[in-house]
């Protein structure tokens, strides 16, 4: 029996379909996530259908014109950046060697765009597959690890140098013009950002002496939050705070009272202990989270709340 809070869990349907990534709401109302070779769709009821045996990556995000895209090998095994529609049709579109994607997100101009963790450069890719990269001012030191869209309409990222040290959050316009502003107070980023429901852009990080939410307006003005856990995925959840996931844990980050809620430890699933990747969400009040448990299974779960 799971414990109060959570509804069921899902194991995912392909065979081996260990680890589980990402996981996003589709324009079609239900759960699209992506494993390590393959894209799920999942109804609010539970039923399953698997997409793009050529994925990989664990990504996956919404796109323009009611599209989702994940990362992804074309027939000849190349590198691609794929787009699915939800009916299952999907378009793969080549990338240049070099290029290693490690996020995805949607622009308000209508291309994705993704952060080039291989070029250390901020991309972006049209319905048709033109690909243009913006290099990072400091390129040579930093290299990008998240990116989310702003309520500025610029395109948001983290980025940190080639330890996972000396972050920070930068800014570029849909033309291509990058703004960096130093986290200076930071040693460590968790890369991940999202754009909070106070209209700033959010990472966790450690800061000073311990770990902390990190909020950033669109005029690049920094203020630190001490909290005692650091997240990743950052997401906003159905009750319109951010969310995020940790070792054996979900947790949630009021971005009004700056006070992060005591974390949900995610339930053991046949026996096993379950450690949460994504969240997103769902339909009500209900927030889907992928897991993978400690014999190496990948579950698509609900989590309905205290």
């Amino acid at each position: 029996m799971l414990p109060s809070g959570f509804g069921p869990f899902y194991k995912d349907a392909r065979p081996g379909g260990y680890p589980i990534g990402q996981i996003v709401k589709g324009p079609d109302g239900n759960l699209w996530f992506a494993d390590t070779t393959s894209i799920g769709r999942i109804t609010p009821g539970g039923k399953q259908t698997k997409f793009a045996p050529n994925a990989a990556g664990g990504l996956i995000a919404n796109g323009p014109s009611k599209t989702l895209w994940f990362t992804s090998f074309d027939s000849l095994g190349n590198p691609a950046i794929s787009l699915i529609k939800t009916n299952g049709t999907i378009k793969n579109l080549p990338i240049r060697s070099g290029i290693f994607v490690i996020a995805l997100t949607s622009g308000a101009d209508g291309n994705e765009w993704f952060a080039d963790n291989g070029m250390d450069s901020i991309g972006k890719i049209t319905l048709t597959g033109t690909v243009t990269d913006y290099q990072l001012p400091d390129a040579h030191t930093h290299l990008p690890v998240a990116i989310a869209p702003g309520a500025d309409g610029n395109l948001w990222f983290a980025a940190t140098d080639f330890y996972g040290h000396s972050p920070e959050v930068g800014k570029v316009t849909p033309a291509g013009a990058i703004t960096e502003y130093s986290l200076s107070s930071c040693s460590g980023d968790s890369d991940s950002l999202a754009l909070g429901p106070d209209g700033n852009v959010w990472t966790s990080a450690v800061c000073g002496s311990g770990n902390a939410m990190v909020s950033v307006t669109t005029s690049g003005s920094v203020t630190t939050y001490p909290v005692a856990h650091p997240v990743i995925e950052l997401t906003v959840g159905c009750d319109g705070e951010l969310w995020g996931s940790f070792q054996k844990y979900i947790a949630e980050f009021d971005t009004t009272t700056h006070v992060q809620a005591p974390p949900i430890q995610t339930p053991r699933v046949k026996g096993h202990a379950t450690f949460p990747w994504a969240l997103a969400q769902g339909t009500g009040s209900d927030m889907w989270l992928t897991v993978n448990t400690s014999d190496s299974v990948g579950y698509v779960g609900v989590y309905r709340g205290r």
